[in-house]
């Protein structure tokens, strides 16, 4: 396994986190049985349990690997900021400012509990 292989499972699943929570005004509204109760619930223990692991590896699990990985294929190539905030401004050239990035993922974890919510 090398970092790069990390990146692109890390990037995937992000990829489908982020598909999947925008969409979800859109699912509860066309769907809103897939919202019930109990669903709800479980998406907010989920967020629950996602926030928790950060503060357990000390940020995204998935960043914290690649940064293992990426260390041990080149000494002093791992990144700092949270990985939202380094490849935004890799790949696109766009500076999150400050904690912004926490502020998407939390908006993300957010948006279909809410979705759930408001049915």
């Amino acid at each position: 396994m090398t970092s790069k292989n990390i990146l692109f499972i890390h990037t995937a699943i992000f990829t489908l986190f982020v598909l999947a929570s925008l969409g979800s005004p859109i699912i509860a509204t066309r769907y809103p049985e897939f919202f019930s109760p109990k669903n709800t619930l479980i998406l907010a223990i989920l967020a629950v349990l996602i926030l928790t692991t950060w503060s357990i590896f000390g940020g995204c699990p998935f960043t914290v690997w690649e940064n293992r990985f990426r260390e041990k294929e080149s000494a002093g190539s791992a990144y700092k900021d949270p990985c939202l905030k380094h490849y935004a401004k890799k790949w696109f050239d766009i500076t999150l400012h400050g904690r912004l990035s926490d502020s998407i993922i939390i908006f993300l974890l957010l948006l279909p509990i809410l979705s759930g919510l408001l049915l």
